[in-house]
């Protein structure tokens, strides 16, 4: 009769359970005799010192230098915006335009309306109550922005400060002191 696995099983873990005998002197001191016996003693070389032992080339750590490395160089890349430069380029256009002037780079000037492109160099003003939106911009009521490749940026309107009056001096008496 053949023992089924579930017996099997049930022997090993109950003889797991006992505890083993401990191996008795007279053969641990054969053991050791035999194991003595066929070392081979090293010579130490010339070229290497007696500590020094020849060890092989790890892979693993180099791979994984390697992968980091590759992965550095590419996460650089995508930040920089090295990737996607051969694609096509879609021009920036007006999304929303309320109140809202476009002064092209030829320096005609223009109503902003919803879906004009705007090219390079075009400068996009706001009214008093308006509001614009391109691409992933938009400006709030008098502002002022660029395009720059293909991109708005905010642009600080220049501002004129009305010029300074002066005062007439008038000389007053000094306080008394008591």
């Amino acid at each position: 009769m053949s023992i089924t696995r579930r017996e099997l099983r049930g022997r090993l873990e109950a003889a797991g359970t006992r505890i083993a005998p401990s191996p008795r002197p007279e053969f641990v001191a054969g053991l050791e005799k035999k194991v003595l016996a066929q070392a081979v003693p090293r010579r130490p070389t010339a070229l290497a010192p007696l500590t020094a032992t020849r060890r092989r080339p790890r892979i693993l750590p180099i791979m994984s230098a390697a992968a980091a490395i590759a992965a550095a160089v590419v996460l650089t890349g995508a930040l920089a915006g090295w990737f996607g430069r051969g694609a096509p380029h879609h021009p920036l256009a007006l999304a929303v335009a309320v109140d809202t002037v476009v002064v092209m780079p030829d320096g005609t000037s223009m109503e902003g309306v919803n879906g004009l492109e705007l090219p390079d160099g075009a400068v996009v003003r706001t009214g008093p109550n308006g509001h614009v939106s391109a691409g992933t911009v938009d400006l709030g009521p008098g502002l002022e922005g660029i395009v720059e490749a293909g991109r708005l940026v905010l642009r600080q309107p220049p501002t004129t400060l009305p010029p300074a009056v002066r005062l007439p001096s008038t000389t007053l008496p000094a306080p008394r002191l008591p």
